[in-house]
């Protein structure tokens, strides 16, 4: 069994998710559904990122403790993501115990440390920029757009003060080579060009604490109280926290411990992120890994934006689409289904209620749907809702074609078209060569015919083998769907006489044998669109 490590970032609590946190938090979902339906041992972490100036600005104007707000706040992104049927191993907050251990031992190490050069990894400068609350970070002048953050479009403080710096500077050429020398470790390749078009430039150290007296919302330094760490190095440490789970009885200092021996012996096989914050990760991050000598995450993907009429989808922008509003009308597994069929890995792409509208409805309504009630109707109508046995099903022409239609989606080196578009990350590719097999049974259905043929008693053989044909594509379709959308995926696959969770051994031609058939309600309903 072949262990598989993902992790989301973490998200601040300040605000309710939108599409953009759902999709990345979906995705992660889906492959880690997909992941376990092949067979893999998968760990699958997300959380809340909890410190730093956002969030103590946040509890100060609502008149509570930073740890009473975020107290209050982490348990509606738990909830929002159970409601969007998202099964995280670990919901990991960074005021947690074991967290703030592994940010003192890390902070620790690199204290201990010395930078290639011999230098310490770590001293004490006196630091003036401009500071962004929003994206709790410093720019330079020349960063600056029209005098404001170049992230978010937010105005900047001026602010001069001594700080603790860890000297990135000098894992520039090493972070380099490993770009380099492993491809497919940034994903898209557009991103790792990015990534590389950064560090022509000087890289600078990087300011890692805050003073207290300006910021006391955060992980103290273990040695020097004053201060508290910044909160991007406090956020990436997570994802070596996330590693295990605490256990009943054992110390936090403890499980920090276990935690980076798990990390060090399997660190993250992906960080799934959105592109805005690829440079925090794969330049800060690889590099104070580097500094520790701990493991190096095998992959870094950096997924495009969702948009709406042009512009970013965001709090900040003030124009957030929120999940919870949309599920109430197009349902959890349509809204899954929607974003991972919409937006190809490393584009933007553009959200529209319209889209919306039309994407579930060509595809789960008018192609699925429609199969799937066909199908378990005739079934219940011309053969008293039972499958034949299959080796009394006939077959040869069309089911023949249909046949070898759905094997190339699963058979085959690296299990077919569909495992491949997964591994390669192009998953609106695999859900896209799913419907292709759903049309095709819809037109071996019209082709075929069974209602008419059903009228003549001595051709209802023929009309049996038509529809187990017909049922186990719908079968392999639900099986095959079932990482993203599990709960329309279950009522087919029940519907069908199959359990509702697959498993991999059912991603193959040919499972269905005499099954009893149940015939109710269209999986997913035709939607209308929007008049006003």
């Amino acid at each position: 069994m072949t262990r598989y490590y993902l992790t989301t970032p973490i998200y601040y609590v300040n605000d309710r998710p939108h599409i953009g946190h759902a999709y990345t938090t979906i995705l992660a979902d889906a492959v880690a559904r997909e992941r376990r339906l092949m067979g893999d041992d998968v760990r699958f972490l997300t959380g809340t990122d909890e410190h730093g100036d956002k969030v103590e600005r946040a509890a100060l104007a609502r008149g509570l403790t930073p740890q009473a707000h975020v107290d209050d706040l982490a348990p509606i992104w738990k909830a929002e993501w159970d409601a969007l049927e998202i099964r995280y191993d670990r919901f990991i907050r960074t005021t947690d115990p074991d967290h703030v251990a592994v940010v003192g031992i890390a902070l620790e190490g690199l204290k201990e440390g010395t930078a290639p050069d011999g230098r310490p990894l770590l001293y004490q400068d006196a630091y003036t920029g401009w500071y962004c609350v929003s994206d709790e970070r410093y720019w330079t002048e020349k960063d600056l757009v029209g005098g404001r953050c170049p992230e978010c479009g937010k105005p900047v403080e001026e602010i001069e003060e001594r700080n603790w710096f860890f000297r990135m500077s000098a894992f520039r050429d090493a972070l380099v080579e490993h770009i380099r020398e492993n491809p497919g470790f940034i994903l898209p390749e557009s991103r790792a060009n990015e990534v590389l078009g950064f560090l022509r430039e000087p890289l600078a150290d990087l300011c890692i604490s805050r003073p207290v007296e300006r910021l006391a919302w955060g992980i103290p330094f273990p040695w020097d109280p004053g201060f508290v760490t910044y909160v991007w190095v406090d956020a990436l440490l997570n994802y070596v926290t996330g590693a295990v789970d605490p256990r009943a009885g054992e110390t936090p200092e403890a499980t920090a411990r276990r935690a980076i021996s798990a990390w060090n012996e399997h660190p993250a096989d992906v960080h799934l992120i959105g592109k805005d914050i690829l440079t925090t990760h794969s330049v800060y991050w690889i590099t104070i890994l580097m500094a520790l000598g701990w493991g190096l995450p095998r992959q870094i993907l950096g997924h495009g934006w969702w948009l709406w009429e042009g512009s970013k989808i965001s709090k900040s922008t003030g124009n957030a689409v929120r999940p919870a509003d949309l599920t109430p009308v197009f349902g959890v597994d349509g809204l899954r289904y929607y974003l991972l069929r919409e937006m190809t890995l490393g584009q933007d792409s553009t959200y529209s209620y319209d889209s919306l509208v039309q994407r579930l409805n060509a595809d789960l309504a008018n192609d699925l749907g429609n199969l799937h009630s066909r199908v378990t109707k005739m079934a219940v109508r011309y053969l008293d809702g039972r499958l034949p046995a299959r080796p009394d099903a006939g077959g040869g022409g069309d089911e023949a074609f249909l046949a070898s239609t759905a094997q190339r989606l699963t058979a085959g080196e690296g299990g077919g078209r569909v495992a491949s578009a997964w591994r390669e990350w192009r998953i609106h590719t695999a859900l896209g060569s799913v419907i292709e097999l759903v049309s095709a049974t819809n037109e071996y259905l019209e082709r075929s015919a069974p209602w008419k043929k059903a009228k003549d008693p001595a051709a209802l053989r023929d009309v049996a083998a038509t529809l187990l044909h017909a049922a186990e594509a719908v079968r392999l379709s639900a099986a095959l769907l079932y990482p993203v959308m599990p709960d329309v995926a279950g009522r087919i696959l029940r519907s069908l006489g199959r359990p509702a969770v697959p498993q991999a051994a059912d991603l193959v031609w040919g499972i269905l044998d005499g099954e009893e058939i149940m015939a109710g309600d269209p999986v997913y309903p035709r939607l209308e669109a929007r008049t006003a």
